[in-house]
């Protein structure tokens, strides 16, 4: 078993607490991909709820996510629900949001104008993230959008498609520490992230949900290398 495969192995025991609850990072996979499931069997005004959501998502704790996407996905029943008043009060709520309220209000119109207009398909969309995962999907319209950047595009996808990870401060520190990846670039990590992901014969989106959960709870900007499972093949361990 090569080194990197066999730390993966072992920080899946690792437990994790996320949204009031504990597991192991194994059983947080499990779950996630359950809710994978009721995300893909959502009709398009509850895709839209948990994209729109995900677009939001800059520099915030992922609790934040869960908080935002859950108040979408309850308020907004039909695209009627989706007006600018409606946006504002949930994204005030729970202190869901941590920067401008109109700036997030715009994006979300934003990507209702899209979503709902006639040659808009999920069904579509989702097809064609697959087809150039691997060149970056570029032409996005989403990424046309301002406030709209490559690292939320990125997690929105992984909401829904296995051939996408969010490059965020817990992966970077992670491949960084491992020795897989230097760089501060998000294009050369995810690039590293998906040769490490074919290595060990996971998808990007299980890579992703792995490091991230490790990353939180072991791998921290002030390490816990005294009690962290793969210290012994940890090229960055203190």
């Amino acid at each position: 078993m090569s080194r990197i495969k066999r730390m993966i192995a072992a920080i899946k025991k690792v437990e994790d607490s996320y949204n009031g609850e504990r597991k192991t990072i194994e059983e947080w996979l499990a779950w996630e991909k359950r809710k994978r499931e009721e995300l893909l069997g959502l009709d398009k005004v509850g895709k839209f709820a948990y994209f729109s959501a995900a677009l939001l998502q800059r520099a915030m704790r992922g609790e934040m996510f869960e908080k935002r996407a859950q108040l979408f996905a309850e308020n907004f029943r039909s695209e009627k629900d989706i007006i600018p008043k409606n946006i504002e009060r949930l994204l005030k709520e729970k202190n869901c949001y941590r920067w401008t309220i109109a700036e997030g209000v715009k994006i979300v119109m934003d990507v209702k104008r899209t979503v709902f207009s006639k040659d808009f398909f999920w069904d579509d969309y989702f097809d064609k993230a697959k087809r150039e995962a691997n060149s970056g999907f570029k032409d996005d319209l989403f990424l046309k959008m301002k406030g709209v950047g490559q690292k939320v595009r990125d997690f929105a996808l992984s909401l829904f498609l296995d051939e996408y990870l969010a490059v965020d401060v817990h992966i970077k520190r992670v491949l960084k520490r491992w020795g897989v990846e230097k760089s501060e670039d998000y294009g050369k990590v995810k690039e590293a992230a998906r040769r490490l992901a074919e290595s060990v014969g996971l998808s990007m989106w299980e890579l992703d949900r792995v490091l991230w959960h490790f990353g939180r709870a072991v791998c921290e900007s002030s390490p816990k290398c005294k009690i962290c499972p793969v210290r012994d093949d940890c090229e960055g361990v203190k």
